[in-house]
């Protein structure tokens, strides 16, 4: 409640300084007041109302600019900060992506059609395949101004007067009616010659009662002259995209660990893959079925390009997870070892004896998942009853908004983990529930699935994971391995490490332990590997440690609870149906 109630006065306060017109809602995760002043200006001379969060002095929370996207009646969404596929971060705390706006978009009751303008200030946000996707977000965009390479330095003119002038002078683009007259529009603007502007603007005509319109794409600095300013489709695309498979070629090399790459000195071969591929994921999307290197984007080169600064910020948040397991291999004897494997061997035997049971007597099979459904019942009802009977209500208000989003429930900062934990208990009764209402012939072939199923399982662990000696030994060297990685270690160290992980047999720590070979296996593969964007944020590509104290300048580090050591090391027991 203090949370809305700080909303509600940020936004009044903030709205009564400026006039009647339009709303602009600027989100400065950049902190840079240049950028604010200019803004300011633009709007007391447009006459529109400006809200600015966080105000002077203030971190940036995700959770409020999020409720404010939701609460603010804006037709102009300003978004100042590093940007990387849509996903902006900077000085002021933590980060904000386009799906979280996304989400708060379509958790709010306004319509999206008011919303008109976009202005991107950070590098490479104005390219043609950042403005398809933010149109899909907004899908009555007229405008949006950002760049299509780098964005100029913070206390440069130049990038405050293209702010200013885009406050001033949106209205007037908005409503051309031709191409001749947005062009000269657009040629009005301030240093157009001094910045890398990436700007799509919409014409709308009213001829005899018929509206239509036509979407323009422009860059003042293109070198071919007949390139400055087109129609929003790029002609030159498919040329363009037969390139993808050199410089798919050239990332899997740096990726994969055969050539290490070095910061600074090999700087300019994965910044000329990551211009390329900024400039051209608008033509990948459309014709990347034709030609090779499918799924590459922009995001994993940047990493890779301060793939040093990565892993210093990977290292200073995961690397007692890291140890944590490599302690558990260091304390694994050889007679521990072939117990666990005797003991997931036992388990396997009767599983399978447990479904030629249910083969025979369907009814048990039933009876089983009925109870099972009981107790996941039980243990809903007292999580319920602990964090409130509205948390039910929440998780499906959460599921309905996010259907294709679910990784929302991990985000949120509070209740993420709970959302987690509840949203895997809803799943397992509801399979329960689905096994118990089997009939006749499905339940059958259900069953004999499993039967199948544990056979060959048992059949692979005998011919393959039998323990040896030899087998022990290559075992025990993951832990010097992982022991030994830090902030120096090699891409090539990391990438056979995190291999010799995924490797390892689950069983090696006994049935309780399962989990965590997973978990840890997991952390390394969508941390340090493939860099997954839910383990380590865009904002990571810089360092976020300061040199002085050695601590994370953000408050709130990314730290995902599933892999806390005290979370990943956990004891666990699964039940097998």
């Amino acid at each position: 409640m203090q949370s809305f109630l700080y909303i509600l006065l940020l936004a009044i306060t903030s709205l009564s300084v400026f006039g009647a017109g339009d709303i602009i809602l600027f989100l400065d995760m950049n902190n840079n007041p240049l950028e604010i002043k200019a803004a300011r200006k633009g709007a007391k001379k447009a006459g529109d109302k400006l809200v600015v969060y966080p105000t002077k002095g203030k971190l940036f929370n995700k959770e409020t600019a999020m409720q404010l996207l939701e609460t603010t009646p804006f037709s102009v969404l300003a978004l100042s900060g590093h940007d990387g596929g849509g996903s902006f971060s900077g000085d002021r705390g933590e980060e904000l992506s386009k799906s979280d706006i996304e989400f708060a978009m379509a958790n709010s009751r306004r319509s999206l059609d008011d919303i008109d303008t976009l202005m991107l200030i950070g590098c490479n946000t104005g390219n043609r395949h950042q403005v398809y996707e933010w149109r899909n977000v907004f899908p009555k965009l007229k405008l949006v101004a950002g760049y299509d390479g780098y964005a100029p330095l913070g206390d440069r003119p130049a990038g405050h007067a293209y702010i200013e002038d885009i406050i001033i002078k949106r209205d007037n683009i908005i409503k051309t009616a031709n191409a001749k007259e947005l062009k000269n529009k657009l040629n009005s603007l301030r240093h157009l010659y001094d910045l890398e502007i990436g700007l799509f603007a919409q014409t709308s005509d009213c001829t005899a009662g018929v509206v239509t319109s036509e979407d323009y794409y422009f860059r003042p600095l293109e070198k071919d002259a007949t390139q400055k300013f087109q129609t929003f489709y790029d002609p030159k695309c498919k040329e363009a995209v037969k390139q993808l498979g050199k410089h798919k070629k050239l990332f899997m090399e740096f990726f994969n660990g055969t050539k290490e790459y070095v910061p600074h000195k090999q700087n300019n071969a994965l910044k000329a893959t990551y211009v390329y591929l900024t400039k051209n994921e608008h033509c990948i999307r459309d014709f990347q079925s034709d030609y090779p290197g499918e799924g590459l984007k922009p995001d994993p080169v940047l990493m890779m390009r301060f793939y040093d600064k990565v892993k210093k910020n990977f290292m200073h948040v995961y690397k007692d997870s890291l140890d944590g397991f490599a302690e558990l291999f260091s304390k694994l004897t050889y007679e521990q070892y072939e117990k666990h494997f005797e003991d997931k061997l036992n388990l396997l035997k009767n599983t399978h004896a447990k479904q030629v049971s249910f083969l025979k007597n369907p009814n048990e099979f039933t009876e089983y998942h009925k109870q099972i459904a009981g107790e996941l019942q039980k243990i809903i009802d007292k999580f319920l009853k602990k964090n409130g009977k509205s948390f039910d209500e929440r998780y499906f208000k959460l599921q309905e908004v996010a259907v294709d989003h679910i990784h929302f429930m991990m985000l949120l900062e509070d209740e993420g983990i709970l959302m987690k934990q509840y949203a895997e208990l809803k799943g397992r009764l509801s399979s329960a529930k689905d096994y118990e209402n089997f009939k006749g012939s499905e339940r059958i072939k259900f069953i004999n699935m499993f039967k199948n199923a544990t056979k060959d399982e048992l059949e692979f662990h005998k011919s393959k994971e039998s323990p040896t000696r030899e087998k022990f030994t290559e075992l025990k060297t993951t832990s010097e391995k992982l022991l030994k990685l830090d902030h120096n270690s090699s891409r090539l160290e990391i990438v056979d490490t995190t291999h010799q992980v995924y490797s390892t047999p689950s069983w090696v720590f006994g049935e309780k332990k399962e989990s965590v070979v997973y978990k840890v296996g997991n952390l390394l593969n969508s941390g340090l590997y493939s860099m997954d964007e839910k383990l380590i944020p865009f904002s990571w590509h810089d360092t976020i440690i300061d040199k002085k104290s050695g601590k994370m300048k953000d408050p709130q580090p990314v730290l995902d609870s599933y892999y806390r050591p005290e979370n990943l090391l956990q004891e666990e027991n699964y039940t097998s149906y």
